[in-house]
């Protein structure tokens, strides 16, 4: 019996489900480094949306077409600190 053990690279490139993720972001240069890292790095992740401020996220966050299981998000957003849209999320 051989056992074969998938090596880092394989493990990376053979996702075996998709994670939908939303990042809320308000500075576009930190959103598309984190859009770049992910795609680099985790192809299992995919974004489905962004937004750059409370309003935009919560939209987001009401779209049945979205359903992101993952939010990457930032604290300090122009309209309030991410908190106000976790309590209105709960």
């Amino acid at each position: 019996m051989v056992l074969h053990f998938p090596t880092e690279t394989e493990a990376i490139r053979k996702p075996t489900s998709v994670i939908k993720a939303i990042i809320v972001e308000d500075e576009i240069k930190s959103m598309n480094n984190l859009k770049n890292l992910l795609e680099k790095n985790c192809p299992e992740v995919e974004i489905v949306g962004d937004a750059l401020n409370i309003e935009e996220g919560m939209e987001l966050f009401d779209d049945p077409d979205v359903r992101p299981d993952v939010a990457f998000l930032d604290i300090n957003l122009p309209d309030g600190l991410v908190f106000k849209m976790l309590d209105a999320l709960k």
